[in-house]
């Protein structure tokens, strides 16, 4: 049920924000007083599309600008989603916090590791939250995960490997698409970057945050895919990386989006009792593998999760709650509804280190905790 004591505006108009944010924003709890982007035509296109589908009503409110300082001084706004390109979120997301407002911010959370800790200084003394946008609410997948492993389903959990491949999915690869996909100024990274991010938010909120104690990584540049001539290119194509965690865990991840294979979107967990393997592409999401007494393997297939639920709702109602509620621990008020920025700064530091060991060509030690 919507609550019009609370407003939030949306800062960037994107592709991502058509499905991913609008309708959320929409139909969510807090009211939707404001869109903006730097491209007016842009945000006059979202706009009328979120009038299409859900009528006028939906966007009555809606003040359009492109100048996002006009909408953090209004006393009707109290929370922001940005949804820019990366190199414009920690500078978005500082002015929110000085502005007093609670942020909602798309991942990759920063460009580097100092623009995280920038966030965390802002923050600190206020009774402010910043959350960033993450894959463990997309299904209640990693939410059943998570209390499997934390009550010992699978057993001690030896390792952990994932896999993200895209076929030729970057967008510079595409007739008139943003160019900052392949900047790494701009970007921050590659598909590491772009969406090993979130699969390292769902493995490590499903163990639980162990510590990192030495990472090993790999990458490779270059790949020949005939992009158009005004596309700038110096992110990676692909990035495999080993780390080793507490407990004696090894973490394994594998991504690239320039392929020539189908799309792989999983994690296997691996423990003494057990094995979970999560699956969003394929047919059968959720198979958890347990060995029975007699030496076979049984199987628990489930496909009953919903593979694309919007993400944005979860997070909505848990900040129409954190605001009727004023709980005065910020702590407390954000736990396990999103990536809060201390944990962005855990896995920023784990993405350094991997570009670092791949640079140097050597193991670095002491990642992140």
């Amino acid at each position: 049920m919507k609550d019009s004591s609370f407003g939030i505006a949306l800062i960037g108009c994107g592709a991502i924000t058509k499905k991913g944010h609008v309708p959320g924003l929409v139909e969510g709890p807090l009211a939707w007083r404001g869109a903006c982007d730097l491209h007016r035509d842009q945000v006059l296109a979202r706009v009328e599309t979120a009038r299409e589908e859900f009528g006028d009503d939906a966007v009555a409110d809606v003040a359009v600008t492109t100048d996002h300082h006009e909408l953090l001084a209004r006393d009707d706004i109290h929370v922001v989603d940005i949804a820019t390109p990366p190199m414009a979120h920690t500078p978005l997301v500082l002015d929110a916090l000085a502005a007093g407002k609670h942020v909602l911010c798309e991942k990759p959370s920063a460009l580097d590791v100092q623009e995280n800790k920038q966030v965390l200084a802002a923050l600190e003394g206020t009774n402010l939250t910043v959350q960033y946008y993450s894959s463990r609410f997309r299904s209640n997948i990693a939410e059943e995960a998570r209390t499997l492993i934390a009550e010992g389903g699978l057993g001690r959990i030896l390792r952990v490997d994932v896999q993200f491949w895209g076929l030729r999915g970057r967008a510079c690869d595409k007739p008139n698409a943003p160019l900052w996909f392949g900047d790494k100024r701009l970007a921050g990274g590659g598909a590491f970057m772009d969406m090993g991010q979130y699969f390292l938010d769902q493995a490590f909120h499903i163990l639980g945050w162990p510590k990192v104690l030495r990472v090993t990584a790999s990458d490779y540049y270059g790949t020949d895919r005939g992009l158009h001539p005004d596309c700038h290119w110096d992110v990676e194509d692909h990035m495999a990386m080993q780390a080793d965690l507490a407990d004696n865990i090894c973490l394994t991840l594998d991504t690239t989006q320039r392929v020539n294979q189908h799309w792989r979107w999983g994690i296997t967990f691996m423990g003494t009792e057990g094995c979970l393997q999560l699956d969003r592409t394929a047919d059968v999401p959720w198979i958890l593998r347990r060995m029975a007494v007699d030496g076979t393997l049984k199987e628990e297939r489930r496909n009953d999760f919903d593979k694309q639920p919007r993400d944005i709702d979860r997070r909505l109602e848990a900040m129409a709650d954190i605001l009727n509620r004023k709980e005065s621990d910020p702590a407390k008020r954000i736990a396990d509804i999103g990536t809060d920025a201390h944990q962005a700064l855990f896995i920023g530091e784990l993405c350094d280190r991997a570009y670092r060991s791949a640079a140097e060509q050597r193991p670095i030690i002491g990642a992140a905790k």
